[in-house]
C-alpha cells in the first residue's frame, strides 16, 4: 500500500477499527485477516466523479469524511472526528 501511496496511485489508506496498542500480544492474525482497509483515492479520480452531477455531492462528502476521520486518528482526538 505504501508502494501505490509513493506512486501516486491511491493517496492514502489507513486500517479501519484497528489498534496496534489494543491487539492481543499472541494470536493478533485472524483479527488482522478481518480488518478493513480505507483506500483515499488520488485527487484526480475525486475530481472526475465530482464532475459528473449525481455524484459530486458523494465524492465531497466522502472525501471529507476519511480526511477528518485520518485527522482524528493521527491527533487522537473523537472532537475531530465529529467535525465537518
Amino acid at each position: 500500500m505504501d508502494d501505490l501511496c509513493a506512486r501516486g496511485v491511491i493517496k492514502g489508506w489507513h486500517y479501519l477499527d484497528w489498534d496496534i496498542e489494543k491487539r492481543p500480544f499472541r494470536d493478533w492474525w485472524p483479527i488482522w485477516l478481518k480488518g478493513r482497509v480505507l483506500i483515499l483515492p488520488p485527487d484526480v479520480i475525486v475530481k472526475h466523479y465530482a464532475d459528473i452531477p449525481h455524484a459530486a455531492k458523494r465524492a465531497v462528502a466522502a472525501a471529507k469524511a476519511a480526511a477528518t476521520r485520518k485527522r482524528a486518528k493521527e491527533t487522537g482526538s473523537a472532537a475531530d472526528a465529529t467535525t465537518d
